[in-house]
Parts: C-alpha cells; sequence; structure tokens
C-alpha cells in the first residue's frame, strides 16, 4: 500500500488527450511520407506514378490498420478510473513489472550484454548495426553506405543464426530468415540487449549465434514529456525524430515519428578497378519515415496491458558493385507493419497471460534497362505476414521453486512472385519450464516442443549459476539444443526452392564468469570472461545445380571461442571517466561437406578470429567526450578460403563530444561526431565500398513540465 494523492488524470480527459496525440502523429507521419514521395517524383522521376500510387495506397493502409488498434485500446482507459481531487486516498499499486516472454524467467544463465542510455550516445537516434559496432565485438556485414542492407552475426554463426525481438516477438524475414538492421534505429527502444547463445528452448527458430532483444518499456511520471532532434552529416545526410510521453501512475503512452534521407555520394577507391581509382558513389539514395506508439496499463487487481504499433517505409537505391563499369538503375522499396498487444495477471502465487502479434512486410525489386527506357527488366513484389499468439502460466508454490507453462500458434504467410503461389505455413509449441533459487545457487531447466514436429525435434536448455562471492562475483554455465527453421526462400523459390529441406539442428554450452567490486578511487569495476561452443548439422547451403542454384542440408560447422569485457567507472566531483573493452576469439570452421569435400575445415566466410573495440568516455559537468576504437581481424569471404580474395583487418577510431544544459523544465543537448577520423579505407562486405571520415551534428531539445528548474 501506498500512499499517493488523487491526481490522477480522469478517463474522459485521457481519452482526449492520448486521440489529440495520436491524430499529431498520424498527421505528422503522412506528411513526412507526402513528402518523401515528392521528392522521389521531383528527384528520381524514372521511379515513375505507379510506385508513387502503390507507395501511397501502402502508406493509408498501415495507418488505418494502425488506428483501428488504437481506438480499440482507447476504450480500456475508464478502467483507470480516477480518484477525485483533493481526497488522500490509499492506493493499492501492483509490482511494477514489464509484460516479457517467459525468456526473462530463466535469465540468470545466460551472458546478457545491456547498451544502456550512456552506452547508446546519450540517448541520441543511430542505426542499431552503428551502434553495436562501437561496443561489441560482433560482426556486422553491411552492404554499403548508410541505409543499406546490414546484418548481424555473433559468436561466428551466419545472420540467420541471430534472430532480432521485438518487445518478444521474433522479426526476422519469413523468406530470408535475417533481419536488415538498417532502418531499425536504436531512439524507439527503452532498452537494447544481446543474449550470445540463446537456448531455441526459450527463443525459438534461429538462436544458435544470439538472441538481440529491442523492448519498449513504461516510465512511470506524471505529466507530459516531448522531444524532438536533428542531425545532419557529410554526405547530404538529413535525419530527425521527434516523442511524446504522456501519463500518469497507471497509464503510460509514447509516440514516436522519425525521417532520413541519406544522399550517400561519398568517394571511395575502386580496388577492383585497374589503377585503382579515386570514384563518386552515385545512384545511393536511401530515404526512411516511420511512427511508433506505445502504451501501458496498470490496472487494478494485479491486471497490466500493453500494445504498441510501429511502422515504417523505406527506399533505397542500390548502387553498383566495385569493379564495375556499367551505372545502376536498382531500387528498393520496403515496408513494414509490425503491431502487438499483452495482457497480464499478477497474483499471489501466479502470473498468467495471453500476448498477440501481426508483423507484415512488403518489398518491391525494380530494374531498369536504363534512364531514357520505360518499363522494367525486374519487377519483382514480396508480401509476407506472420501472426503470432502465445499464452502462459507462471506459478510460485514457495520460496525456492518456480514453474512455467505455456502454449504458441504462428501462422506464416507469403505472397511472392518468385513463388509459384501463396503459401502459409502453421504451427504451434508447448513449453514447460522450472527455476531453482537457493542462498548461492540458481538452477535453470526448460523444455520445448514445436508442431508439426517435423519442424524440429525437443529443444531443452539446462543452467546454472552459482555465487561464489556475495553479490559481487558469479559463475554460470548452459548446455542447450538450437534449431532453424527454412526460410520461404529456401523451400519456394523458383527455379531452385527445396520443400524437402529438413530444420537446421545442434547444440551448444557455453560457461563464465563475471564480477565487479569497488577499489579506491574507483566507483565500480567489472570483468567477464566466457568460453564456448557450439555446433550446427544439417546446414542449409544453396549450391549450382544445372542451370539454377538450389539449397541442400550439405553442411556441419562447429563454433567455438572466448569472450572477454571489461570496465571501469571513475568519478570524482563533476569529472567522471568509463572506461569499456571487449575482445573475442572465434574458430568458425567447416566439420563437413557432402558436396564439397575439399571444404572441411575451412573457416566459413567473413568471420574473423579475433576482433575487439575499447570505449572511452570523459565527463565534466555539462561537458563529455568519447573515443571509440573497433578492431576486426582478415576474413575469407569464400568457403574455399582463397587468399586472393580475403579481406585485410583494419581498425577505425571515432569521436563523440556533446554538452547538455537544462534551462529550467527544458533541456538543450548538443553532439558531434566524427566517424573513421583517419579516414580507413575498408569493406565489411567484399565489392561494397564505405564511406571514409564523416562528421555529424545533432541537437536535441526536450520539455518536461514536472522537472525542477
Amino acid at each position: 500500500m501506498l500512499p499517493h494523492r488523487g491526481k490522477f488524470l480522469n478517463s474522459t480527459r485521457c481519452c482526449k488527450l492520448l486521440h489529440v496525440l495520436y491524430t499529431l502523429a498520424t498527421a505528422l507521419y503522412l506528411e513526412v511520407g507526402r513528402r518523401t514521395e515528392r521528392s522521389k517524383s521531383e528527384d528520381l522521376p524514372w521511379l515513375g506514378n505507379q510506385v508513387h500510387v502503390r507507395v501511397k495506397h501502402e502508406t493509408l493502409e498501415i495507418m488505418r490498420k494502425a488506428g483501428s488498434v488504437f481506438l480499440i485500446l482507447l476504450f480500456i482507459f475508464p478502467a483507470t478510473q480516477a480518484v477525485p481531487e483533493g481526497i488522500d486516498t490509499l492506493l493499492a499499486i501492483p509490482e511494477v513489472s514489464v509484460i516479457a516472454p517467459r525468456a526473462s524467467l530463466y535469465h540468470e544463465d545466460q551472458k546478457t550484454v545491456l547498451l544502456d542510455s550512456a552506452t547508446r550516445l546519450e540517448d541520441f537516434n543511430f542505426p542499431v548495426g552503428e551502434l553495436l559496432q562501437y561496443y561489441l565485438p560482433v560482426q556486422i556485414l553491411q552492404y554499403g553506405g548508410r541505409g543499406a542492407l546490414t546484418s548481424l552475426s555473433v559468436r561466428g554463426g551466419q545472420s540467420v543464426n541471430t534472430q532480432v525481438q521485438w518487445n518478444g516477438f521474433p522479426m526476422n524475414s519469413l523468406t530470408t530468415g535475417m533481419t536488415d538492421l538498417s532502418s531499425i534505429r536504436s531512439g524507439l527502444f527503452e532498452r537494447m540487449s544481446l543474449i550470445a547463445g540463446a537456448p531455441g528452448s526459450l527463443y525459438g527458430s534461429g538462436t544458435a549465434g544470439g538472441t538481440l532483444n529491442l523492448v519498449n518499456e513504461p516510465q512511470w511520471k506524471d505529466g507530459l514529456r516531448t522531444a524532438i532532434s536533428l542531425s545532419r552529416g557529410s554526405f547530404h545526410t538529413l535525419s530527425g525524430d521527434a516523442e511524446i510521453k504522456a501519463g500518469n501512475g497507471r497509464i503510460q503512452y509514447t509516440c514516436r515519428i522519425f525521417g532520413e534521407d541519406d544522399l550517400n555520394d561519398f568517394s571511395f577507391y575502386d580496388e577492383m578497378k585497374s589503377g585503382r581509382p579515386l570514384v563518386k558513389n552515385s545512384h545511393n539514395r536511401y530515404i526512411l519515415a516511420g511512427t511508433s506508439h506505445s502504451i501501458f496499463l496498470r490496472l487494478r487487481n494485479g491486471h497490466q496491458i500493453q500494445a504498441g504499433i510501429w511502422a515504417q517505409k523505406s527506399s533505397r537505391e542500390i548502387p553498383s558493385i566495385m569493379g564495375s563499369y556499367t551505372p545502376s538503375f536498382q531500387q528498393q522499396q520496403d515496408s513494414s507493419l509490425r503491431m502487438y498487444i499483452a495482457w497480464k495477471k499478477q497474483g499471489i502465487k501466479t502470473v498468467t497471460g495471453i500476448r498477440t502479434a501481426w508483423f507484415t512486410e512488403g518489398m518491391r525489386f525494380t530494374d531498369e534497362a536504363g534512364p531514357d527506357r520505360t518499363g522494367y527488366t525486374i519487377d519483382s513484389h514480396i508480401r509476407s505476414g506472420s501472426s503470432m499468439t502465445d499464452a502462459y502460466m507462471q506459478w510460485f508454490p514457495g520460496e525456492h521453486w518456480n514453474f512455467d507453462f505455456g502454449s504458441s500458434f504462428i501462422l506464416d504467410q507469403a505472397t511472392v512472385d518468385a513463388y509459384n503461389q501463396p503459401v502459409s505455413e502453421v504451427r504451434g509449441t508447448l513449453s514447460a519450464g522450472t527455476k531453482y533459487k537457493g542462498r548461492r545457487t540458481v538452477v535453470n531447466l526448460t523444455a520445448r516442443q514445436i508442431f508439426p514436429a517435423a519442424y524440429s525435434t525437443p529443444q531443452v536448455s539446462a543452467g546454472i549459476r552459482y555465487e561464489l562471492v556475495p553479490g559481487n562475483w558469479f559463475l554460470r554455465a548452459r548446455t542447450y539444443t538450437h534449431y532453424r527453421i527454412p526460410s520461404l526462400n529456401d523451400k519456394y523459390w523458383n527455379p531452385g526452392g527445396n520443400p524437402e529441406l529438413k530444420p537446421e539442428k545442434g547444440w551448444g554450452t557455453t560457461a563464465g564468469i563475471e564480477g565487479q567490486w569497488t577499489a579506491p578511487a574507483v566507483s565500480n569495476l567489472s570483468l567477464s570472461v566466457d568460453v564456448f561452443y557450439n555446433r550446427i548439422r544439417d546446414q542449409i547451403m544453396w549450391i549450382p545445380e544445372q542451370s539454377y542454384w538450389s539449397p541442400v542440408n550439405l553442411q556441419k560447422s562447429q563454433m567455438y571461442g572466448m569472450e572477454q569485457q571489461g570496465s571501469v567507472k571513475i568519478k570524482s566531483g563533476n569529472f567522471s571517466m568509463d572506461i569499456s573493452e571487449s575482445y573475442h576469439f572465434t574458430r568458425s570452421a567447416i566439420m563437413d561437406n557432402t558436396a564439397f569435400s575439399g571444404y572441411i575445415g575451412n573457416t566459413n566466410p567473413y568471420i574473423p578470429r579475433h576482433s575487439a573495440t575499447a570505449a572511452v568516455r570523459l565527463r565534466y559537468g555539462k561537458i563529455y567526450g568519447t573515443v571509440f576504437e573497433t578492431f576486426t581481424g582478415s576474413r575469407f569471404t569464400t568457403m574455399d578460403n582463397q587468399e586472393w580474395y580475403k579481406l585485410e583487418p583494419f581498425a577505425i577510431t571515432s569521436l563523440a563530444s556533446g554538452y547538455h544544459h537544462n534551462y529550467g523544465t527544458w533541456k538543450l543537448s548538443l553532439q558531434v561526431m566524427v566517424r573513421n577520423l583517419f579516414n580507413k579505407s575498408y569493406r565489411l562486405v567484399s565489392a561494397w565500398p564505405l564511406p571514409g571520415r564523416s562528421f555529424r551534428l545533432q541537437v536535441k531539445i526536450a520539455f518536461n513540465p514536472m522537472s525542477k528548474p
């Protein structure tokens, strides 16, 4: 029971406020989309009216569906009835917890790296892939400049072996099996975390490498908070975003709007042409516009509801690769809509909940024969959607034990020009787990079975965490199985798709030690060391068969290595210094390949043995500065490990400096960033150049009328 004076917004006012905020957000989003489309029609006339009409129609359809969901949610708000003002009342406030999947119940034996606001560069908005490169020794595959296709590899796995989740729902593409990080911006989420070697019994398909969690969380504060930021950078880069948060102790609403326009006209040395000439990139523009909304409700008797909508669309020109003498006229347009709603009831010894989500994605790829010709040599359309629902119950019978039971239902559908017909797949799961929590020991056991059973064998995981020094040093270890269901392209692409593909299967084990302590003149020092071993069998590979390529289960791979991370925080008066570093040794090797026996023992492409990061952040009063250093070792780019195509190691230095100042209820933030300070020429993917030294200036203005002057 917590004393609280009755100052809640009543339900009528709350509905009106949220309706106004939603209407404003919708209008702004449509205006951004309208201007984006107008710029395309003016600056890129070869797109034609057909694309303009189609994108406009998709935008209106997205906002119509988003609006329908939020109108439904507005009828839920009367459950937050107010106490009349002026009456002192004791309110029973339930324990605050975010509705999350069952994985959050069994987190103790997992290595979790959390990206907090400082790590995320003072809460400015950055592409997720860019932030991960600064702080974690993960492998980012980026096919060109800002806005180009960007994928993530963890612990030596392929991009399809890393799952990306939004509020507990997997968002990997149904058609390709991976997630494009280029259009995911860090400012859309309150929390980001990376689980290395995530078990299939908790996270599902495609987690042999790990899982990246993107989470929206409420800040239970009264009043209205707003912020707007603008960014201008090299190579004609312009971006901006706005945020509105409103609510009280029972309801919180967040609206975000964002947009970006990058010309990407950087110059590079074309090492694949004779004489290594300096070439200026063209046909490389990237445009993005989107919006996201989140609602969190704390009702009476332990009920909680949260819901979210995330809609965006983008247009990117695909330039010619290095070594090409022919201009490119390829264009790709993407759109996505993700929606979810979750309910949870927290009792004395039980927690029950239901979550449901609907994700849909669209893509159109075109290629023209030339700038003066009409029509397309390629005009390909993809539309896919996934409906996901799961229910769970958690039971806490005593002080040391808890159990959970759950089930889920998933429907995947896709209409793709390259498939013979529309396809759909249905599957369900049953899951269970138990945890024992002693004075110094935590033991987790989890299991999951997928139906139909052809999708996967039973998945299991067993982990332990032992407290060596109370509150300071811990040992953790886990053994688990994992799997990956073939993507729809793997099974249905015509020509070449193979409906008889088996899912990838495997197992892994990991162990580590982590600890933290304080020392004289040091506020905090932390260190973690982990070793891992991972094996995948029936790995899917596309190989040439007659006149086309086809996927087959023909390879076994093993990944093993060591990860080390450390940080030091020093604070003295107005001065503070944070130092963080990480090192990653990975061996990703082919164990067996039934079609190419000469590959056995070779390193899998684009996996360096050595990688490292370091960051030093200094702050004095309102001024801060950060130096980033990233190192990536040499990488083979072909399965036969040809030295001629090997990418050389590189180290990149970047700087960020900023200033914060409060003017009463207003806060001004400025930041200047320099990427690739020494203008290093490097590539993350063969034949796709990356920009040299670049600058970025960002300005952010925030308003919080409840803050103290």
